[in-house]
C-alpha cells in the first residue's frame, strides 16, 4: 500500500507539473497573439454593418516623411499579377479611423463575392499589403515592405513580394507569381 501511494504521490506531483509548465505555455501563447496583435491589423466585422473596422496601432512617422505631399488619391491600376482576379482598378478610400490608405476594387474570388484591397499597415514596420475580404476570410496575395521616408503615402509601384503559407494570427497567405505591377491613374 505504501509503494502504491508513493506512486500516486508522483503522479499527481508529474501531473502538477505538467499543469504548471502547461500554463507557462499558454502565458508564452497569450503574450505572442498580443505582440502579433500590435503588429497586423486586428479586424473586427459588426454584424449590422458590412463593412470591416479596422483597428490600428498608432505610429508617428518621422518629420520629413509627415511633411510629403499628400497622395495622388483617385485610382490605382494593378497589371501583371498572377492572380488574375486581382488585377484590376483599385478606388481610394479613407479608413475609418483616418489614419490609413485603402485602395479597393470589388470582385470574385473562388466564385465568391470579395473586396480586394491594397491597404497601408503599420506596426514594427511600415508595409502595404494586397489581401481579397471573402466571407470572413482575410487571405494576404502580395506584400511591400518601405523604409519609413518611402510609401507612407501611397502604395508603391513595384517590388512587391508574393506572399505564399501560414502566418500567425490564422490569416492565409495564398499570393502567386508574378508579383503585381501599381499605375496611378490621372483623376
Amino acid at each position: 500500500a505504501s509503494k502504491k501511494m508513493e506512486t500516486t504521490r508522483a503522479m499527481m506531483d508529474a501531473a502538477e507539473q505538467n499543469m504548471k509548465s502547461s500554463k507557462k505555455e499558454l502565458e508564452g501563447a497569450e503574450t505572442f497573439l498580443k505582440e502579433v496583435e500590435k503588429r497586423w491589423e486586428v479586424i473586427d466585422v459588426d454584424s449590422e454593418d458590412e463593412r470591416p473596422k479596422i483597428k490600428r496601432r498608432k505610429v508617428t512617422l518621422p518629420e520629413e516623411a509627415s511633411a510629403r505631399p499628400s497622395t495622388k488619391k483617385g485610382s490605382v491600376q494593378v497589371e501583371g499579377c498572377g492572380l488574375p482576379e486581382a488585377n484590376g482598378t483599385y478606388e481610394y478610400e479613407q479608413s475609418d479611423e483616418g489614419s490609413s490608405h485603402v485602395y479597393f476594387k470589388k470582385g470574385k474570388w473562388n466564385g465568391k463575392e470579395a473586396t480586394f484591397k491594397i491597404i497601408q499597415t503599420v506596426g514594427m514596420w511600415l508595409a502595404w499589403c494586397m489581401r481579397v475580404n471573402v466571407d470572413d476570410d482575410i487571405i494576404i496575395l502580395y506584400r511591400r515592405k518601405c523604409e519609413e521616408n518611402e510609401g507612407n503615402r501611397q502604395p508603391p509601384e513595384d517590388d512587391w513580394k508574393v506572399m505564399q503559407g501560414s502566418m500567425p494570427g490564422g490569416y492565409k497567405r495564398e499570393g502567386e507569381y508574378p508579383a503585381p505591377k501599381l499605375t496611378y491613374l490621372q483623376d
